[in-house]
């Protein structure tokens, strides 16, 4: 049960193509849960351009603030026909950043009797290549049990 509604767009020229999404779900449940979940808010924008593609995206309404993520990825494209292939041994970034209050999220995701609480803070960082990646993580656990 719930709806879900979004919105795409592409738009620009073969050497800069551009791309937006945001879809919209209310009403939504995981299996197992009674509580539904708040509105979430999924939002993304991608830019392919010389050789590189960058992806920005958000999540909103799962946690206090958004989470976010970016990448940035080497990439071979050709148009027409559309083909789009990232470059493995070519270097890449990336971060994801999210900071969350677990008893927030465990009134909304089934945890089976666990009970959390706390602040929850999770940043990380992509380097290196898609084939050789390297993370690097930073989690902070405040006040939690």
């Amino acid at each position: 049960m719930g709806a879900a509604a979004g919105e795409i767009r592409v738009n620009g020229f073969p050497d800069r193509l551009q791309g937006e999404a945001r879809v919209q779900l209310e009403g939504m449940r995981f299996a197992g849960a009674t509580v539904v979940l708040p509105p979430l808010i999924m939002t993304a924008r991608t830019v392919v351009s010389g050789g590189r593609l960058d992806l920005n995206a958000a999540l909103e309404g799962l946690t206090e603030g958004p989470a976010r993520a970016a990448v940035q990825v080497s990439v071979s494209y050709a148009l027409p026909p559309f083909s789009l292939a990232a470059a493995i041994r070519k270097p890449c970034r990336g971060e994801l950043k999210v900071a969350a209050d677990l008893a927030r999220l465990s009134r909304i995701v089934p945890l089976d009797a666990q009970n959390l609480a706390g602040s929850l803070s999770v940043d990380l960082n992509l380097g290196g290549t898609l084939e050789t990646p390297e993370i690097q993580r930073a989690f902070a656990l405040r006040d939690g049990l």
